[in-house]
């Protein structure tokens, strides 16, 4: 029940931060705002929740991982409550900050937890789970075509409830016994670890969230609107699931670093084909779906990181690396939003992909699988 309880609830914390982006033009039309005062918000929800994830993540280090979890859900809950009863941006803002914090804790949490109950599969395990980015991408894909921008607010309701059932599953759950509460500081974080993996998780963010916050808006650079928008999307989605667990199951079994090169180099090309032929809609539409699969890196790169720290340190060593990432990544939707033709979206993509190729070169040795399992 941990492993079906786990992936619920970060599920819905996918679809939960994805939703805002997807009815982004009924809800400035709503509260009578500029889409750009709207997307604020969207910000908002990636730096503070960034910040509070660490905070969570030394608390669940302290407390266990159930009951921050359970708070992570019950968060996102109250804040898109408060979303969908909002009647001007300041609310909007603080709900929304609040829809970061629990996201952000949930999905920290949730990665290190997953890692723990299936240690000798961790690389498939993260690659499940943060493919279901790709399936929130498209229940709200169909959520937005069947309720149009004005359906904002039922949306919100709607996934409030979800994230309720998912805390009550949680606290229902048994989950592995790991972590003591321990006086621990940051000086007894290995300092080389803490560094690739914060690296690591910027390039990520950098890659992934422009790609997934705006896809409408990304393929509309290249003319790409309409039905065929959807179908791209679609597609793409359906290249990120696949691509997250094969990769994640690849890095079982070949070890993390190879797969990190391969995504490294799939992103590296995309960005070049969008560079050098953004007016070929046949073109921009393939390169973004290989640069949506590129950022598959991720289940390799995410079970890495959780096997370079000791277990009472996971938490806050994982929380910091996402830290610097979601910093970071919650910044890149403004590059796509700069003009000439998308280069900012490209610069995003070529970015990444370089600090990803570099990163795997020079990455610190993990444990292996039969480590991690005698840890916990």
């Amino acid at each position: 029940m941990t492993t079906a309880s786990v992936t619920l609830s970060f599920l819905w914390a996918a679809v939960s931060v994805l939703s805002l982006g997807y009815d982004i033009e009924g809800v400035s039309l709503s509260l009578k705002a500029s889409v750009s005062e709207a997307s604020v918000a969207i910000l908002l929800s990636w730096e503070v929740g960034a910040v509070a994830s660490v905070l969570l993540g030394r608390l669940a280090d302290r407390i266990g991982d159930r009951p921050v979890m359970v708070m992570s859900s019950s968060l996102l809950a109250l804040g898109l409550l408060l979303a969908a009863a909002s009647r001007g941006l300041c609310g909007l803002y603080v709900a929304w900050a609040l829809v970061g914090v629990g996201a952000n804790s949930n999905n920290g949490i949730a990665y290190y937890v997953a890692a723990d109950l299936h240690p000798s599969r961790s690389g498939t395990t993260i690659g499940v789970l943060e493919s279901l980015y790709f399936v929130g991408a498209m229940i709200m894909s169909g959520l937005y075509a069947a309720l149009g921008a004005s359906g904002w607010r039922l949306t919100f309701l709607l996934l409030s409830a979800l994230n309720v059932i998912s805390a009550v599953l949680l606290a229902l759950s048994k989950f592995p016994p790991r972590r003591q509460a321990v006086a621990l500081r940051l000086s007894s974080i290995p300092a080389k670890p803490l560094l690739f993996s914060s690296t690591i998780m910027a390039s990520y963010f950098i890659l992934t969230v422009p790609l997934l916050t705006y896809p409408t808006y990304t393929l509309s650079l290249a003319g790409i609107g309409g039905s065929l928008a959807s179908v791209v999307i679609s597609a793409a989605s359906a290249a990120g699931i696949i691509s997250y667990v094969s990769i994640g199951a690849l890095s079982d079994r070949v070890g993390r670093r190879l797969p990190l090169a391969i995504a490294g180099i799939m992103g590296a090309a995309s960005g070049a084909l969008m560079l050098a032929l953004t007016s070929n809609k046949a073109v921009f539409a393939t390169a973004y779906a290989v640069a949506v699969a590129a950022s598959g890196f991720f289940s390799a790169a995410g079970a890495w990181v959780t096997e370079l720290f000791p277990g009472s340190s996971e938490g806050l060593a994982i929380n910091l690396s996402l830290l610097f990432g979601r910093v970071i990544g919650g910044l890149a939707p403004f590059l796509v939003t700069l003009p000439s033709s998308g280069r900012g979206l490209i610069m995003a993509v070529l970015v990444a992909s370089t600090i990803l190729i570099v990163s795997s070169a020079l990455a610190p040795r993990a444990r292996t699988a039969e480590t991690k399992e005698r840890k916990t």
